[in-house]
């Protein structure tokens, strides 16, 4: 049983996500709470967070032992995958939530790596060969303008000025993140090799992808979460679902 905000048992969360409660598409950003924002003077967050403050435990900080480094940067990869906001600024307060719009989709599905797919931004995919239009672009193609032979092959396309051309420019903001993604195409083209005995074309893309995806999805969910969140967090939600906000398996959205 889950206490709402401490005062009393919240037997199902249901009864209060009603017509009133704001539905967001899944290309907008949203707000988990009907709240107002919390506004509160820099002063007074000055005073909560400075050295022995209410915020300071007194104690030594300690690195921990169970999550690897790597974990970080994937969880930077994931961020880039469900989340892209063009339009907010720190100088300015948007009104309401959902009128931010969502560059990315919040679904998992790789839209970082395979922008809008072939058709809508062949500018990322091989367009000759045996496999043309269906397996994604490396340096190794002869595509990272000014670089020597020997660092283009293990890096990502570029354009003449040096710029990444992938599906979301923020994957090229530091070495690790950029090999990743390019970690991601490799793992798509091969995935397109073992495939292509029996497909071609669009079919062999879209298995392609689906692979991909799917493997990606499994390793966030059995493998990042549980190493971030623990195990109990993540098994509770498994088995029990949201019991904190108003969710919509249908209507999926960024807070």
């Amino acid at each position: 049983m889950t206490a709402h905000h401490g005062m009393k048992q919240l037997a199902d969360l249901n009864a209060y996500c009603n017509r009133r409660h704001q539905r967001h598409r899944d290309d907008r950003f949203g707000r988990l709470f009907n709240l107002p924002p919390l506004y509160v003077l820099p002063e007074t967050l000055q005073e909560i967070g400075k050295l022995n403050g209410p915020m300071d435990d007194g104690g030594v900080a300690e690195r921990t032992t169970s999550v690897d480094v790597a974990q970080i940067f994937f969880g930077q990869f994931i961020d880039h995958d469900i989340t892209f906001d063009v339009s907010s600024s720190l100088n300015n307060v948007f009104p309401a939530a959902g009128e931010i719009a969502n560059v990315r989709t919040p679904t998992l599905d790789l839209d970082c790596v395979y922008g809008r797919g072939p058709e809508a931004d062949p500018y990322l995919y091989q367009n000759g060969g045996e496999f043309g239009g269906v397996k994604l672009l490396t340096g190794a193609d002869g595509t990272a303008a000014k670089q020597t032979k020997a660092l283009a092959a293990d890096d990502l396309t570029r354009s003449s000025g040096g710029t990444a051309i992938i599906g979301d420019p923020r994957n090229d903001e530091n070495r690790i993140i950029s090999q990743l993604q390019l970690a991601m195409i490799r793992f798509h083209n091969a995935v397109v090799d073992t495939q292509a005995t029996s497909q071609s074309g669009h079919e062999l893309f879209e298995e392609s992808r689906r692979i991909v995806t799917w493997t990606y999805q499994w390793v966030v969910l059995n493998e990042f979460l549980p190493a971030l969140c623990g195990n109990a967090v993540v098994a509770d939600l498994f088995g029990n679902g949201t019991s904190l906000f108003c969710d919509s398996p249908h209507d999926p959205f960024i807070p």
